[in-house]
């Protein structure tokens, strides 16, 4: 007969067991749309940009967890944000105006926080049978 302290301390599958295991973490399989980075990425210099009288300047803007730095460099008409956990991304400047037709539009986050949300709303209904928003979690 098998110890039932044993069963429990046994990893289920092979990702668990690496995760447990030492020297790896998790990573969420997804597929990423846009690059995030660890340090911010060459923000341009707006300076000249700000003479023409169509070009918004949204540096400082919030949206979502995100705070926009400034413009990328080399991406033409990118942005770049910087989530709340730390994680540096690029967003249009449609997505950061609240244009998007998504409903879920101010919840936005670097695919980490995306992630670790979904995993707190999912054992929330594990545990209480409660389906809560998305935005009560964050």
């Amino acid at each position: 007969m098998a110890n039932f302290g044993d069963i429990h301390r046994a990893p289920i599958n092979k990702t668990a067991a690496l995760v447990t295991g030492k020297g790896f973490s998790y990573e969420p399989d997804c597929i990423i749309c846009t690059p995030e980075f660890v340090g911010p990425p060459e923000i341009a210099d707006v300076r000249d940009l700000l003479r023409n009288p169509s070009f918004i300047d949204l540096t400082g803007r919030k949206k979502g967890r995100f705070t926009v730095i400034g413009l990328m460099k080399e991406g033409r008409g990118k942005w770049v944000v910087r989530c709340v956990c730390g994680t540096y991304t690029i967003r249009n400047a449609r997505a950061i105006k609240g244009v998007d037709s998504n409903p879920n539009a101010h919840i936005d986050a670097c695919r980490r926080c995306m992630h670790e949300a979904y995993r707190k709303r999912e054992r929330i209904y594990r545990t209480t049978g409660k389906d809560v928003d998305l935005s009560e979690v964050f």
